[in-house]
Order: C-alpha cells, then structure tokens, then sequence
C-alpha cells in the first residue's frame, strides 16, 4: 500500500493525476494501511491545485480525522 502512495506522489509530481488518483485511493481505501492520511493528505493537495476546493477540503478533513497528530494539514 505504501507503494501505491508512492507511486501516486511521482505521478501527481509529473502532471499525471488521473493516473496518480488512481493509486492514492487504492491506499485510502486500505483500512489496514496505518498511514492512510498520507494518502488522504496527496489527495487534498492534488484536487486544490486543480481547483477542487470541496473535493480537497473533503479529503483534508479525512487526513485529519484519520490521524490530527500527524497529518500536516492539520496545522494549516
């Protein structure tokens, strides 16, 4: 799973975030992954800089929620 967040952030990194989507959702959905909200927080980020205010609003909310401690959006 983490493999999946990783390859999701070189993806979303080289402008593919269709594809990179693809693999942060398949580390979300993971309920055994203890790092979900690193998935969570990827996702955030790529739908703000489309311009998916809700859609990253929804997803930070879900970094946070899955771990307030951690996740770096928590501080913003």
């Amino acid at each position: 799973t983490e493999a999946h967040n990783t390859l999701g952030k070189l993806l979303m990194d080289d402008g593919q975030s269709e594809e990179a989507e693809k693999h942060f959702l398949i580390a979300y959905k993971d309920h055994l992954y203890r790092e979900r909200y690193k998935a969570a927080t990827s996702l955030g980020i790529m739908k703000y800089r489309a311009g998916d205010l809700n859609a990253a609003e929804v997803y930070f909310g879900k970094a946070i929620q899955e771990s307030p401690i951690n996740s770096c959006v928590a501080y913003y």
